[in-house]
């Protein structure tokens, strides 16, 4: 197994993380990492994980720095939504997925990490700049479509190596360009997105 070690939580944030655990150990899905156990060990909580070998999503978009092959984009998009579909049936939101948290299991499987364990106290702004829905910057409550929206900026980085605002963009200025402007269009960022088909 893999052990991951909560340290450095306040007893109220490790309570919520481990009830959000808690409630994630009883998902068996072919794309969510299978979560054995949760428990406490002289105050540090900490979760026995499936163990799995293969780099992150986010290891592979910056090993290629451009759009991937149509059919890896397939496996992934369709692996994520899937891994959603269980997860909001069940009622429970993600509320950081990213590349980082997407992981391509040698056995050719996506699998989703970390699902419903960001810490999301009243009040409280968590998540990733860049894949956060307006709503998570505003503070508001979540819904199923602020992973749904983080499943759309994947999708696009996917598509055209780059994610819908520029890299420059600063986390007050993000706050605003998602609620307004368009994105950038794939094609724009990647002007040989059209042809992606033929390297399939």
């Amino acid at each position: 197994v893999a052990l991951k070690l909560l340290r450095d939580l306040d007893g109220g944030a490790a309570a919520r993380l481990l009830r959000e655990a808690r409630t994630t150990a009883r998902f068996s899905h072919p794309h969510i990492v299978t979560l054995y156990e949760v428990g406490e060990r002289d105050g540090v909580p900490y979760l026995a994980l499936e163990y799995l070998e293969g780099p992150t999503l986010r290891q592979r978009l910056d090993e290629d720095r451009g759009p991937l092959p149509l059919r890896e984009i397939l496996t992934v998009g369709l692996a994520l939504t899937a891994a959603l579909q269980e997860a909001h049936g069940r009622g429970v939101l993600h509320r950081d997925l990213t590349p980082r948290n997407v992981l391509l299991a040698r056995d050719g499987r996506p699998r989703v990490l970390d699902f419903g364990l960001s810490d999301t106290g009243p009040g409280l702004l968590a998540g990733t700049p860049g894949y956060m829905a307006p709503e998570q910057w505003q503070g508001a409550p979540l819904t199923a479509a602020a992973d749904l929206y983080a499943l759309g900026v994947i999708l696009h980085e996917l598509c055209s190596g780059a994610r819908p605002y520029a890299a420059t963009t600063t986390p007050k200025k993000l706050r605003h360009l998602t609620i307004k402007p368009a994105p950038i269009p794939p094609v724009r960022a990647a002007p040989n997105l059209a042809n992606n088909a033929a390297r399939t």
